[in-house]
């Protein structure tokens, strides 16, 4: 029971550091009859993620270890890096099927912070390491130690479901809670949380390269990018599981070598 209390703590504590930071800045920017600009937003976040890195480190609730980074599997970050790459149109495509639409406020606050120059550090740096602090390398490390070696999909689940339900509206609990199982899955086989911080970025890279450099292509759906042709789409899904499944079964082979 003492684990499942610590998972919930790291949650409550993650939360509060964001409703914190967030809340005083547009209080702050309310009081002064200021708009918060995308400057303002990134900034906050900024903030926020740095905040989330401090607290964690300092009280030790996501230990730190150059034990992974000393073995030189730098072959792991590739294969990271290439799931990230090969889940990004299954995973769009399963949220477009499920007929879920982001609300208009975080659409707006997303094209803000991925618009403005400094996004690229919040969106692609420094959230991802607070969140892989936060949600693996704190709370289901608690959660494994809970469940133990047979129970770890309950941890995984457990922590994903979690992660999805942190960003706080319908659209990003999906893709929050899939991602959040990879990234679960991909901190177990490894023990470290620095695969998943190379998956988080290129998946936030992702979006905020198509962002910057294929804006016609940011609210466009699959289905429409492919002119309603089925098995275009299907082929293009296919490619990408191409790319993910023989990076998973890479990583995968870590514990059977």
């Amino acid at each position: 029971m003492k684990h499942i209390l610590n998972a919930g703590l790291y949650f409550v504590v993650f939360m509060l550091i964001q409703i914190i930071i967030q809340g005083s800045a547009a209080l702050l920017f309310s009081q002064m009859s200021w708009t918060m600009g995308s400057t303002a937003i990134v900034v906050t976040s900024i903030l926020s993620a740095a905040a989330t890195i401090g607290v964690f480190a300092w009280r030790r609730w996501s230990p730190f270890s150059r034990d992974y980074i000393q073995r030189r599997q730098w072959d792991v970050f590739v294969w990271a890096a290439l799931m990230a790459l090969g889940a990004v149109a299954p995973m769009q495509l399963l949220i477009e099927l499920t007929g879920l639409e982001m609300p208009k406020s975080s659409q707006q606050l997303f094209t803000q912070i991925l618009g403005n120059d400094w996004g690229f550090l919040a969106v692609a740096v420094l959230v991802p390491l607070a969140e892989e602090m936060a949600f693996r390398g704190a709370i289901l490390r608690s959660l494994l130690q809970h469940f133990g070696p047979r129970g770890h999909w309950w941890a995984i689940l457990l922590s994903a479901l979690l992660f999805g339900m942190a960003h706080g509206n319908a659209v990003q609990f999906v893709n929050g809670t899939l991602t959040g199982l990879l990234l679960g899955w991909l901190y177990w086989r490894t023990g470290s949380i620095a695969p998943g911080v190379v998956y988080h970025l290129v998946n936030n890279g992702v979006a905020l390269f198509v962002f910057r450099f294929m804006p016609a292509l940011h609210d466009m759906k699959l289905s429409e990018f492919f002119g309603g042709y089925n098995l275009r789409l299907a082929l293009f899904i296919l490619s990408s599981l191409c790319v993910l499944v023989p990076a998973w079964w890479q990583v995968k082979r870590l514990r059977e070598e």
